[in-house]
């Protein structure tokens, strides 16, 4: 999650301050799974590279690895969720983790 909210936070970057950056983290708890949303307020993900953010080596930032999202869909795998990446109607970028349901000592 640190690592989607950062890169959150990379996308704002260019974003005036007084037009308004925002990040919203939602979470959904479902019968069976757990989904997370993490929407920033940025320019969304470029065309050319949806379907391809998970890849390792993919990058949009002109200093970055293209290693952060590979990592971050890997642990998600190895938990047994999802997670997946579309522009939202309003603009910005939203990162959708699905992940199962486990039993906790609160739960």
């Amino acid at each position: 999650m640190i690592n989607l909210v950062i890169n959150a936070f990379d996308a704002m970057a260019d974003v005036d301050a007084a037009a308004g950056r925002r990040i919203v983290i939602d979470a959904e708890l479902g019968t069976a799974v757990v989904d997370i949303s993490v929407r920033d307020s940025g320019p969304g993900v470029p065309v050319l590279l949806r379907g391809r953010l998970f890849e390792p080596f993919v990058t949009t930032k002109p200093d970055g690895l293209g290693l952060g999202l590979s990592i971050v869909s890997s642990i998600v795998a190895a938990h047994g969720g999802t997670i997946g990446c579309h522009n939202a109607p309003e603009g910005g970028a939203v990162f959708c983790v699905s992940l199962p349901q486990t039993k906790t000592a609160w739960h």
